[in-house]
């Protein structure tokens, strides 16, 4: 699939996600990227599910944990 950028149908490069990301996972250095921020995604989607779970606000987490409401909102 391509994407469609002006009216007059002009089209830039492949959208196909997938096959860009097998492409570039090839490169080392990118994998360990995508590895160690894949990683932290994972630990802030935890986070947020579970303080949801609890009913718990970022303040109060926050309070909870030891650290500021903005912190919290970093994740």
């Amino acid at each position: 699939m391509k994407s469609k950028i002006s009216k007059k149908n002009k089209y830039i490069g492949s959208t196909d996600f997938d096959k860009d990301l097998k492409r570039e996972l090839k490169n080392p250095t990118f994998k360990k990227w995508y590895d160690y921020y894949g990683k932290q995604l994972e630990v802030a989607f935890s986070v947020h599910q579970l303080r949801k779970k609890r009913g718990l606000s970022q303040a109060q987490l926050a309070k909870k944990i030891g650290t500021t409401q903005s912190n919290v909102a970093r994740l």
